[in-house]
C-alpha cells in the first residue's frame, strides 16, 4: 500500500487496521484516527528506509505522542473508539495494583494507535522474514509489532532470505508467520 492508498483510506477501513470499533466521521475517534494516519505517513515520507530496531522505536514513540492528549478529548476518543476492550494489563503489569482510570484510557488509546501506525508502516519494509527462536516465523509487521509489544527483541531475531524459506517449504515446515498468518515468500 502505497501513501496516496493510505490517505484514502476510509476512516471504516482505519478502524479496522487498529482493531477498534468504527466511529461516526467527524467524530473524536474519527479525529483520533486520522491523526495516527497523519503521523504515520509523516513517518513513512521521513525515512527511506526502516531498520526493525529504529522502527519500532518510531512506532512507540509516535503512539506516545498521539495518546497523551486532554483527558476530556481522550475520554471521548476511548468511548469513540471502544478503548474499554483494549487488554491494557499487559502494558500496566498486574490488572488491579491501583492504576488510575486515565492511565488507563491512555494506554488503551496507545495500544490502538500502536496496531495502526504499525498497520500502516511496516509494509515499508523490504519483504523479508525472520526467526524468532521459540516463537517461529515473523513478517517484517509482526516482528515489529511483537518488539514495541515488548515480547521480542531485536537480538531474538534472525533474518530469514528466500532461499531459507524455500528449504523450510521443501522439508514440509510452515513457511507463514506465526503472528498474523501470512505466507511468506
Amino acid at each position: 500500500m502505497n501513501t496516496i492508498e493510505i490517505e484514502r483510506l476510509a476512516i471504516s477501513r482505519l478502524a479496522g487496521m487498529a482493531g477498534c470499533s468504527e466511529p461516526d466521521e467527524g467524530s473524536p475517534g474519527a479525529d483520533f484516527l486520522e491523526t495516527v494516519r497523519a503521523e504515520a505517513l509523516s513517518l513513512i515520507d521521513t525515512h527511506a528506509t526502516f531498520d526493525l530496531e529504529e522502527l519500532s522505536f518510531e512506532i512507540a514513540t509516535l503512539a506516545d505522542a498521539v495518546s497523551y492528549v486532554d483527558i476530556a478529548d481522550a475520554w471521548l476518543q476511548a468511548l469513540d473508539l471502544r478503548a474499554w476492550e483494549e487488554d491494557v494489563s499487559a502494558f500496566f503489569g498486574v490488572p488491579g495494583c491501583g492504576e488510575d482510570l486515565e492511565d488507563l484510557v491512555f494506554g488503551a488509546l496507545r495500544q490502538i494507535a500502536t496496531r495502526l501506525i504499525t498497520t500502516l508502516v511496516t509494509p515499508q519494509l523490504p519483504g523479508i522474514a525472520y526467526s524468532a527462536g521459540g516463537y517461529g516465523l515473523c513478517c517484517p509487521a509482526d516482528a515489529a509489532r511483537q518488539i514495541v509489544s515488548g515480547r521480542l527483541c531485536e537480538s531474538d531475531l534472525v533474518e530469514i532470505d528466500s532461499y531459507d524459506l524455500r528449504t523450510l517449504a521443501a522439508d514440509g515446515r510452515p513457511t507463514a508467520c506465526s503472528g498474523c498468518g501470512e505466507r511468506l515468500t
